[in-house]
C-alpha cells in the first residue's frame, strides 16, 4: 500500500553517532550484534587458562631492579619491576623513587619493598577472583643485589 502522508522519524537519544548523525545502521549491523550476543551466551562457561592446565596453580613471579642515582638533577634512583603470571607479563612499573637513596643497596631495597606491596595487592586480587581452588603459593621475588636481599631476610 501507499501512505497518504509523509512520516518523519528521529533516532532516540543516545543512538545517534555524533561523527555520522545521518547514518543509520543496516540490517547487517543488527545481525552482527545479535550474533555477538548469541556467542557470548553460548561461551559464558568458557575461560582462558594460562599454561594449558586448568587444575594447575597460578605461578606469579616478580623481577625487580633499581638504578642508583639515575636522575642527575636530584640524585634520585629509579624503581622498576614486572610481575608475570605463568610466564606472561601482567603488571609492570618504572618510576622515580620518592626518597633519595644513600647507596645502591638502599635503592634496591626500596624497589623491592615497592614490588612487595604490589605482590600483596596481586595476591588479594587473585584470591578475590576465585579462579584457583587454593592460593597458598609464594610469590617469587627476584632481586639482583645481594645486600638488599640480606636486608630483606
Amino acid at each position: 500500500g501507499f501512505l497518504d502522508e509523509e512520516i518523519y522519524m528521529e533516532q532516540p537519544e543516545g543512538f545517534v553517532d555524533p561523527d555520522h548523525p545521518r547514518k543509520s545502521h543496516s540490517e547487517a549491523h543488527w545481525t552482527a550484534a545479535k550474533n555477538i550476543l548469541k556467542y557470548l551466551r553460548r561461551t559464558k562457561d568458557m575461560f582462558m587458562v594460562y599454561g594449558g592446565n586448568s587444575d594447575a596453580e597460578l605461578q606469579v613471579k616478580c623481577y625487580c631492579n633499581a638504578g642508583f642515582e639515575t636522575d642527575i638533577d636530584d640524585m634520585k634512583s629509579q624503581t622498576g619491576y614486572i610481575f608475570t603470571l605463568n610466564g606472561g607479563a601482567v603488571v609492570w612499573k618504572s618510576s622515580k623513587q620518592s626518597t633519595t637513596a644513600q647507596h645502591a643497596a638502599e635503592a634496591e631495597y626500596i624497589a623491592t619493598a615497592e614490588a612487595a606491596k604490589e605482590a600483596v595487592w596481586i595476591r588479594k586480587f587473585v584470591d578475590e577472583l576465585g579462579v584457583v581452588p587454593s592460593n597458598n603459593y609464594p610469590i617469587e621475588m627476584n632481586c639482583d643485589n645481594t645486600t638488599a636481599i640480606s636486608m630483606a631476610k
